[in-house]
């Protein structure tokens, strides 16, 4: 069958490339969360979770602002860029989070 493409779907286009990337990315951290899925613990200490994401790097920045598990929970893509984390880890910490928030308590 053939498919039809729109602008969008060309990898040789701007447009094409990015969504391209898009996909790429959202399939990568739908991979990582679920292989992380088994150790992630809602009762976990900040570190160990951000050890788990191999994001540890970001913890001191953490502590300075008091921010724990639980109040890591309540902070927006917003806030976590203003405690300078990039885009990347902002998502890898949000996929983990959500992974975590569907677990049975």
């Amino acid at each position: 069958a053939k498919r039809s493409f729109t602008e969008g779907d060309k990898p040789w286009t701007e447009a094409g490339q990015t969504l391209a990337r898009e996909k790429a990315c959202a399939v990568m951290l739908s991979m990582q969360a679920s292989s992380l899925d088994s150790k992630l613990r809602p009762e976990m200490s900040l570190l160990k979770f951000l050890q788990l994401l191999g994001l540890e790097k970001y913890h001191s920045d953490f502590e300075k602002e008091e921010i724990d598990m639980q109040s890591l929970h309540l902070l927006s893509d917003k806030d976590l860029a203003s405690l300078g984390i990039k885009m990347g880890p902002r998502r890898i910490i949000q996929a983990a989070l959500g992974s975590l928030s569907l677990k049975p308590s």
